[in-house]
């Protein structure tokens, strides 16, 4: 994969976690207007799942997002950040169920 394919895999990984918790926020009648709401909402989701490591996840997460902007990160550690996100996912759609 090429370096710019793999920054836009940052983006676009970030943009489906984003997405999901905007979908629990609205849900639970929460505030997602900016990413302080969103780390508010993993928080909240951390409550209930009595600390599965979703806010940590979320701040490695955050890193993808933050890797469009200034591309600091290796490919392994796109790729392993992006793995991160698929199981945040997973757990997101496990906790909020």
């Amino acid at each position: 994969m090429t370096q710019n394919a793999l920054v836009v895999a940052c983006e676009t990984y970030w943009g489906a976690v984003v997405h999901s918790l905007q979908a629990i926020a609205v849900s639970h009648g929460l505030s997602h207007r900016n990413h302080r709401d969103l780390f508010g909402v993993v928080n909240s989701l951390e409550h209930q799942s009595r600390g599965s490591g979703m806010v940590h996840d979320f701040r490695l997460i955050y890193n993808l997002h933050l890797n469009f902007y200034r591309v600091v990160l290796s490919g392994n550690e796109i790729r392993e950040m992006t793995s991160v996100a698929e199981d945040f996912l997973e757990n997101v759609k496990t906790v909020s169920a």
